[in-house]
């Protein structure tokens, strides 16, 4: 299925809207990029695709992160229904919700 970057080392899947996507994208990976690999999405369901992906990979899932409202006006609620599916997909990784 995937060609994953880091194959092998757990991912961290995040998903944010636009106007935050390099500013989550640059906190993340300057902590975590070492021992993650760090993929940001600003869509839900593309972050859920790529999670399916990994599943069926093998590829671990650590973390999955979103802000509650994906959308330019926030007021999807999007964020939150995606850590819900995503628990779905890969029950053992951790979910938080991104806030400002």
């Amino acid at each position: 299925m995937g060609d994953h970057r880091f194959a092998g080392i757990p991912a961290i899947l995040l998903a944010t809207s636009e106007r935050q996507r390099a500013a989550v994208e640059e906190a993340f990976s300057s902590r975590y990029a070492h021992d993650y690999d760090i993929q940001v999405f600003t869509s839900a369901d593309r972050l859920l695709e790529a999670a399916r992906e990994l599943t069926i990979d093998q590829h671990g899932i650590a973390l999955v992160a979103a802000e509650p409202d994906l959308d330019a006006d926030g007021t999807d609620g999007a964020g939150l229904a995606v850590l819900d599916d995503a628990h779905t997909i890969a029950p053992t990784a951790r979910r938080i919700a991104l806030l400002g």
